[in-house]
């Protein structure tokens, strides 16, 4: 009897082992109109966008016909994925945001995208939401002159709207995790881009047009915390958006430079960041 529990338990503990040692993996595939036997698809998955990206992994696949597939690990983090055809003319399809477990299966007629499979539809809400903003964007132009800048700020705020009326819509079809994801990526842009206005119109310029650009912006009713709910970091001090970086960045030399009236020191900034964050948000910074 004794034999038969001792078996019995490094059994149990073989098949844990093995259960704790199986890597996960998801699926990418794709089927297009112009993929041709001998064509190579790159596939780049990274933690972050932006000025983050090259932080990454890459794979290559063959097509095969005019479809491709492979399988890559899967996260249990939110990822950007990358996926570039190398044709002449043909652009790439990304980045999304990939969440943990799910497939990318899409498909490419006349140009029309189509995703595919269970998590089709957080797939589709990317897309759909970088054609409104792009489309906001010829509406709302951005004017760069002290006395437009209200009304260049009010147009950025317009498109967030915008996006955001949008993922409300197809919130119940995403997931809460996605819709939360997605909704922060939003404001952040949005956020972003107002920060680097400034940083584009004053940055390095005379006294004087950086005062008036100050002024301006100093009667502009709460230009950068309109969006209560944004988070820059998670639970575990990781950036929470693409556009983290690029924002924690364009924010010290707003703070620290533009509306403190100094020059921008990379001692100074790095003071900056490490006061103001910490874990990997600060590490990758």
């Amino acid at each position: 009897m004794m034999k038969k529990i001792i078996f019995l338990t490094f059994l149990w503990f073989l098949t844990c082992v093995q259960l704790f040692a199986a890597e996960y993996r998801v699926k990418i595939s794709g089927q297009t109109d112009f993929l041709k036997d001998g064509d190579t698809i790159a596939v780049t998955v990274s933690p972050y966008a932006g000025r983050l990206s090259e932080l990454k992994s890459s794979f290559t696949v063959p097509a095969s016909g005019n479809h491709f597939a492979l399988e890559i690990p899967d996260d249990d983090q939110p990822r950007f994925i990358l996926i570039r055809f190398n044709k002449p003319g043909q652009a790439d399809l990304g980045p999304l945001l990939m969440f943990p477990g799910d497939d990318l299966d899409f498909g490419i007629q006349k140009a029309e995208i189509v995703f595919k499979g269970r998590s089709a539809k957080r797939f589709e809400v990317q897309l759909q939401l970088e054609t409104l903003s792009a489309r906001c964007k010829q509406h709302f132009k951005t004017v760069y002159a002290p006395e437009k800048l209200a009304s260049s700020f009010s147009g950025i705020d317009s498109c967030a709207v915008a996006c955001l009326r949008l993922l409300d819509r197809r919130k119940s079809g995403i997931g809460r995790s996605a819709f939360e994801w997605l909704r922060n990526e939003v404001m952040a842009e949005a956020i972003t881009a107002k920060l680097g206005y400034l940083t584009y119109t004053c940055l390095n310029k005379p006294a004087a047009v950086q005062d008036q650009y100050i002024t301006a912006l100093r009667k502009y009713a709460r230009p950068f915390n309109s969006y209560p709910s944004f988070v820059a970091a998670d639970s575990l001090d990781r950036p929470a958006s693409k556009f983290a970086v690029e924002m924690i960045y364009r924010q010290y030399l707003v703070d620290s430079c533009i509306l403190a009236g100094r020059k921008f020191r990379l001692h100074d900034c790095y003071l900056y960041e490490s006061r103001h964050f910490r874990g990997a948000l600060r590490s990758n910074w």
